[in-house]
């Protein structure tokens, strides 16, 4: 159990950090679409996500000095592990894989693992919730929609073919006409069917199925449920991230831009506003599709009726040179994002490499020591030459009592002292003297002996 924490929390923050990386570059992604603006074609605003999709699947990517992960801190590329490391012959060799644990690690180190294997586990149970719900909508849906029998009727077939060879398309596929869908749309990628809602075939004439069935032949030349299913799974990994969210979303609204966009370069001159108009008359007449991976549908976001109709009407072919400038832009974005940041080499922790390190921390504090003991005898010759001041002037203060001492036994008078008390004071101050000469003859060896281990190491006293 413990290995299964250990190892769900290491995927967790591998995955947190990839979360934020492709944070960053959803911010980036949007500041280059607010600056390019209409200027570019609506497949290029598409082309852009694109490259966040490619950063979040790819579980390597190479180091680049002009990758944006550099103008990161450490800490927040790295979480909160702190890499050790120590530089032996122009290497850095990693001191994390050959730490020592600490006996009381276990103990320390509790409270804050309890908390990322919660973590780790609240993410686990919301990605197996969402993937539940999706795969069952999913599938509920493939159900009803394998049971349905496709439509026969040939004048809808034939106008499907025309269009088909007028987008490129090879692809077989089949029509359904169901009431499980509220707006006509793309069906799976392995077997591709068109679902169209029930009624839509009387209500609307053949120009305006022409336009339903280029938009939908778009999504299928251009590999969009494929893709539908990568955004969602990834979705499903990272549903914690506000930021993939928003980025998927605003997606799906260039994607449906890129496909209207795909689907009048087919067109002839002129026939933009009448695919407009069938646009606005799908929305009116039927219900906005459910979002779901397994399905591109034509009115998936009434919100980005406006954008849509916008470009339609202002819709013409792009110059070559604004297809130059957003190629060089996309190939610009690809270094700066899809790189990662440049890291310090280490070197792995072999026996040899351990022993090097082992040596030049010895040696760092080998030398660290000699410069304590030298800032240590330099303190120490301060207080012993106090010192020894302190024992001279003591020593003459007491040769100087001993003396009047001395000259008072002499001259016989004694006055109310006692001549044994006279002797008995000499006495000890005769001691004193001798004490202190032992001293300081201590303190001169001590200095002599410090000197002459501070010589033996290689270190002259200046």
């Amino acid at each position: 159990m413990e290995s299964f924490f250990a190892q769900l929390s290491e995927i967790f923050g591998w995955l947190l950090r990839t979360s934020a990386f492709a944070g960053v570059l959803v911010c980036l992604v949007l500041v280059v679409k607010a600056a390019a603006g209409g200027r570019l074609a609506a497949r290029w605003h598409y082309l852009f996500w694109l490259l966040v999709v490619v950063r979040m699947i790819m579980p390597w990517l190479p180091q680049s000095t002009v990758s944006v992960l550099n103008l990161i801190p450490d800490s927040a590329k790295w979480g909160a592990r702190t890499i050790l490391s120590t530089e032996v012959g122009g290497k850095e060799f990693d001191m994390d894989a050959v730490a020592i644990k600490p006996m009381d690690a276990d103990l320390s180190a509790g409270p804050v693992l309890r908390v990322a294997d919660m973590l780790a586990l609240v993410w686990l149970a919301g990605s197996l919730v969402l993937a539940g719900y999706v795969f069952v909508s999913n599938f509920r849906l493939w159900r009803i929609i394998k049971s349905v029998r496709p439509l026969t009727e040939q004048r809808i077939l034939d106008l499907l073919e025309d269009c088909k060879r007028q987008t490129g398309v090879e692809t077989i596929l089949g029509i359904i006409v169901t009431d499980r869908v509220k707006s006509p749309a793309l069906f799976g990628f392995v077997r591709p069917r068109l679902l169209l809602p029930v009624g839509i075939i009387e209500t609307h004439s053949a120009k305006e199925l022409r336009h339903i069935f280029l938009h939908e032949l778009s999504h299928l030349k251009r590999c969009d449920i494929l893709l539908g299913w990568v955004t969602t799974l990834l979705l499903v990994i990272h549903w914690f991230n506000p930021l993939v969210w928003y980025a998927f979303y605003r997606m799906r609204q260039d994607r449906e831009l890129a496909c209207d966009a795909s689907a009048l370069s087919t067109m002839g001159v002129g026939e933009s506003e009448k695919y407009g108009m069938t646009i606005v008359r799908l929305l009116e007449k039927f219900s906005q599709a459910r979002s779901l991976p397994i399905m591109a549908a034509v009115s998936e976001d009434k919100s980005n009726l406006k954008k849509r109709i916008a470009m339609i009407s202002e819709f013409k072919k792009e110059p070559y040179l604004w297809s130059v400038l957003a190629v060089t832009l996309i190939i610009v974005l690809s270094f700066v994002t899809l790189t990662n940041a440049t890291q310090r080499v280490l070197v792995p922790p072999t026996r040899e490499n351990l022993l090097r390190v082992l040596g030049q921390s010895l040696s760092y504090r080998r030398e660290a020591k000699l410069q304590e003991g030298i800032d240590d005898y330099t303190d120490a010759s301060v207080i012993f030459l106090e010192t020894m001041e302190k024992i001279d002037s003591a020593s003459e203060q007491e040769m100087a009592a001993y003396k009047v001492l001395e000259d008072l036994l002499g001259s016989g008078d004694y006055g109310a002292l006692d001549s044994n008390d006279i002797i008995t004071a000499q006495q000890k101050i005769r001691a004193a003297i001798l004490y202190s000469e032992r001293s300081k003859a201590g303190l001169g060896d001590s200095s002599e002996e410090l000197e002459d281990a501070l010589k033996a190491l290689g270190i002259d006293k200046k």
